[in-house]
């Protein structure tokens, strides 16, 4: 097997095994790692976007009695998604902003530690959810790295691991659907044989390792599992990316 494909291979199930555990993966970590490997954005969301589609379908498969994303990612986070992605794909933009997002996501990676602060921006989250999910809709268009401002949504909806995992993935799912619809239209034949390919490898791997992994980890584990990835993509998005 040629080692660029390994690679890739490795990558996915890697993402897949923390998709499943945090409802997100493979687009927040795999998009950057995929640029610095010198693919490009279309690209690299057409080997990624099938493969996070894959996993969000089969986690909620069976559990929609639990699906309760609200309204407004649907009214303000979905047309942003359009819109941003549309923008740079249409009009060819290259915009890095991974620093930007990595400060973010550090802050509120330091902030989650703090139960006193961690329960101050779930207020403010709440408060201002509409601007909230309209930013999360932009960033996440031109970027494909929402996944964390997704988690802390949800985080701050809901109490449960499983309701936040749920819903998060539901969310993605949402994200991934509308984002293959416009580079459909924008950018088909960035699609290739990978697209195909590596759902498999993201589903397998969840069904048979990732699945199981998150059904070890209580409330807590979790907590500290989606802080620790925060907190490490934002230093790593902000130092070397």
């Amino acid at each position: 097997m040629d080692i660029q494909i390994f690679l890739i291979f490795f990558i996915i199930f890697s993402l897949s095994i923390l998709q499943s555990v945090m409802g997100v993966g493979i687009l927040l970590f795999g998009t950057p790692t995929f640029l610095i490997l010198g693919y490009s954005y279309t690209d690299t969301l057409a080997m990624l976007l099938p493969a996070s589609l894959g996993i969000s379908l089969f986690q909620i498969f069976g559990k929609f009695d639990i699906v309760r994303t609200k309204s407004a990612i649907l009214i303000y986070t979905l047309p942003m998604v359009v819109i941003s992605l549309s923008a740079i794909l249409y009009l060819q933009l290259s915009i890095d902003i991974k620093k930007i997002v990595g400060l973010m996501l550090v802050l509120l990676g330091l902030v989650r530690v703090s139960s006193y602060l961690k329960h101050l921006l779930k207020n403010i989250i709440i408060s201002n959810r509409y601007f909230y999910c309209v930013l999360m809709g932009f960033v996440h268009g031109i970027s494909n790295m929402g996944g964390g401002l997704l988690v802390l949504f949800m985080d701050s909806m809901f109490k449960l691991k499983d309701e936040i995992r749920i819903n998060v993935a539901f969310g993605y799912l949402l994200f991934g659907i509308v984002q293959i619809f416009v580079l459909v239209i924008f950018s088909i034949e960035s699609f290739n044989i990978m697209s195909l390919v590596l759902p498999f490898v993201a589903i397998i791997t969840y069904y048979y390792l990732g699945n199981r992994i998150s059904s070890k980890i209580n409330e807590n584990s979790y907590q500290y599992v989606v802080t620790f990835f925060i907190f490490i993509y934002g230093v790593l998005s902000f130092v070397n990316l």
